[in-house]
């Protein structure tokens, strides 16, 4: 599978860059968590999702040396802390240097888990303020097929992408065929290692699959993920079908599993002997699907309720 993973330029007006941010002990986690600078022709900057806080100042410092600062637009693809805190960060370099504010869109659905971002506790806290998170005012609601000007001959389409959660939009540029989808279809922190996308409190499983259709339907040429990466037009499939798979396989697993439900790390131990063998040699990997795991179970818990 091709898979652009190291932080760049991959087409005329887009750079790949790894926000990387501190865990709780304060090491710093890279190749986690995708941001995406944008930057046309006559010199406008649009920067697609801000990351954490702690990321943000490493975007910041890319920005600096790209030359994509100032920005002027962020666009959110949805409300998770790791997609949006960043907003504050960035926010007060602006204003600061410049004395405007910067724009910052995302789509109206997620108007009020911004305004309310305690929903996020029912993630495990990866940096030490992620359970005092700040709520985000001032965001400008889009709505689905809205479009975002970047400079003069530079516009971006709104695509509504719901599923991994109910107010996630994927980010359309017509002018280079790719598309910014953060955690619609999957993550891939690891080459051709998938996590089952069931890890959000919100998530829709038959929404999941329409908006992975939608997604297919525009035959992109770069298939930008928020955990980490970007996807070219050859291996779009590979790391779609991937990812849906994956998915099945945690849901199979949990069935045959119920009565150990309980207790996640035994589950995590039973998808790591059975799912991911390959990778048997890289164990930091296996601690890093214990929070999926956990939110999984919830949302299977669910499905098997109804």
């Amino acid at each position: 599978m091709v898979h652009i993973f190291t932080p760049g330029k991959f087409n005329t007006n887009t750079w790949l860059i790894d926000a990387v941010f501190k865990d709780l002990e304060g090491k710093k986690i890279r190749f986690g968590n995708s941001a995406y600078l944008i930057r046309t022709n006559d010199g406008h900057n649009c920067l697609i999702n801000p990351a954490t806080q702690s990321g943000a100042r490493s975007i910041f410092n890319a920005l600096k040396k790209l030359g994509g600062w100032p920005l002027e637009k962020i666009i959110i693809t949805h409300s998770h802390w790791d997609h949006t805190q960043g907003v504050i960060f960035f926010r007060d370099k602006v204003e600061k240097e410049l004395g405007n504010p910067i724009e910052i869109y995302a789509s109206e659905k997620a108007i009020p888990y911004l305004r309310d971002q305690s929903y996020n506790t029912c993630f495990v806290a990866e940096e030490r303020y992620a359970m005092k998170l700040p709520n985000l005012e001032g965001i400008i609601p889009i709505k689905d097929e809205g479009i975002i000007e970047i400079g003069k001959n530079f516009s971006l389409k709104i695509i509504e992408t719901p599923g991994h959660m109910i107010d996630h939009i994927s980010i359309y540029d017509e002018k280079n065929n790719s598309m910014f989808v953060g955690d619609t279809i999957g993550m891939s922190w690891f080459p051709d290692f998938f996590i089952c996308n069931a890890n959000s409190a919100f998530w829709n499983k038959s929404e999941y699959l329409e908006s992975i259709k939608k997604i297919q339907s525009f035959n992109l040429d770069y298939l930008c993920i928020a955990h980490f990466g970007v996807f070219t037009e050859r291996n779009i499939a590979d790391f779609i079908n991937g990812s849906v798979e994956t998915y099945y396989k945690w849901m199979e697993l949990f069935k045959q599993n119920e009565n150990y439900l309980d207790n996640p790390s035994y589950i995590r131990d039973i998808l790591w002997q059975n799912i991911y063998k390959e990778f048997s040699k890289v164990e930091t990997l296996k601690d890093t699907i214990l929070n999926s795991v956990i939110n999984a179970i919830h949302y299977y818990r669910g499905l098997v309720l109804i």
